[in-house]
């Protein structure tokens, strides 16, 4: 079905499938549960500026947002659990983003290149943070997570290149191959003492330090030992895009 600004819906009305790219501002309404791949994304989709979630919302879905370059701030309510791959790519105008303590899901690069995006306190919930998840989020400067953590995945603040402090939980036991990958303004970081960490999760810049026993001793030289199995580091493909010549690990991201 069809509501009256030409978006399309399921027609139980549960989830959205697809807006026109004419749209500037809109309200999901109450009782939609979930915003379906693609949904506001498409090539001519660059109008979009203002959208508010309905309370009953549940689901992102991958590419849902998708590079609508112009929308603003983010606000989502208690209730959602996932956001999807690439959900926020590329909307570069959104400064911040509410994420609820509901989301247990957070998929790769959902919110990769959100280049106007500058502070941001994960869920609750969350255990691990996706590969990439803010991949190429050059303004971001503060990041804030819980205790649920246990792991960062690959790539997931490559480029962040205005990071430049960062606390780990004492919960993290992994960090992946260029985790913090790009992000030359990081000096220094405090890791969990009994976390595997990649030797390449980090800058060459970056004093990466451990605690034992109260005392704090530099891990970077250890690290090479402590990788072991880790990630064949070989070069990094961009969220959902091509290969970036510069950075990091292999990993391949569908097709749009």
């Amino acid at each position: 079905m069809t509501d009256e600004f030409g978006v399309q819906y399921t027609e139980d009305g549960e989830v959205l499938l697809k807006a026109p790219a004419s749209i500037i501002t809109y309200a999901i309404p109450e009782g939609v549960a979930e915003v379906g791949p693609g949904a506001f994304a498409s090539n001519a989709q660059r109008h979009l500026k203002q959208i508010t979630f309905p309370n009953t919302l549940t689901t992102i879905a991958d590419w849902a947002f998708d590079d609508c370059d112009k929308i603003s701030d983010v606000t989502l309510h208690e209730g959602v659990y996932v956001i999807g791959m690439c959900a926020f790519r590329g909307c570069r105008s959104m400064p911040s983003i509410n994420l609820p303590n509901s989301i247990g899901v957070m998929g790769r690069g959902a919110l990769s290149n959100c280049t106007s995006l500058t502070s941001v306190t994960l869920p609750g919930k969350m255990t691990s943070i996706s590969e990439s998840l803010f991949y190429g989020c050059e303004n971001l400067r503060e990041i804030n997570m819980h205790d649920a953590l246990t792991e960062i995945k690959l790539g997931a603040f490559s480029g962040c290149s205005s990071l430049s402090a960062i606390a780990i939980p004492s919960s993290v036991e992994r960090i992946e191959a260029l985790a913090f990958g790009g992000c030359t303004e990081l000096r220094y970081c405090e890791v969990p003492d009994k976390c595997w960490v990649h030797k390449d999760a980090f800058p060459e810049e970056c004093e990466v330090l451990t605690r034992t026993q109260g005392r704090l001793n530099r891990l970077n030289k250890m690290l090479s030992d402590r990788a072991g199995d880790g990630v064949e580091v070989v070069g990094m493909r961009e969220p959902g895009g091509a290969e970036n010549n510069n950075a990091h690990a292999r990993r391949e991201y569908p097709a749009k």
